[in-house]
């Protein structure tokens, strides 16, 4: 079940960005579109932000994952593993 969820969430929402778990892409295409990206650029800029993960809403990710598709069962299975 979360299996088809991820493999469609993968598909449809991070497609552009995939370069793992998808036919014909893998490390060598996400180097090779890292590169090109980066080639053509003046600035790099790397960061972190400090926290993030400890302040992102689980409500807001959970209602989220609704706008895309996943289902009550799934919603309420990563709630209760965000939450632990």
């Amino acid at each position: 079940m979360w299996n088809g969820f991820l493999t469609m969430f993968l598909e449809n929402e991070l497609k552009e960005f995939n370069h793992a778990y998808m036919p014909r892409v893998g490390t060598v295409t996400a180097l090779k579109d890292l590169v090109l990206k980066v080639l053509n650029k003046a600035y790099i800029y790397e960061f972190d932000i400090k926290g993030f993960f400890n302040n992102v809403s689980i409500l807001d990710t959970i209602r989220k994952l609704r706008e895309r598709g996943m289902n009550k069962e799934m919603r309420l299975r990563l709630k209760r593993i965000l939450d632990s």
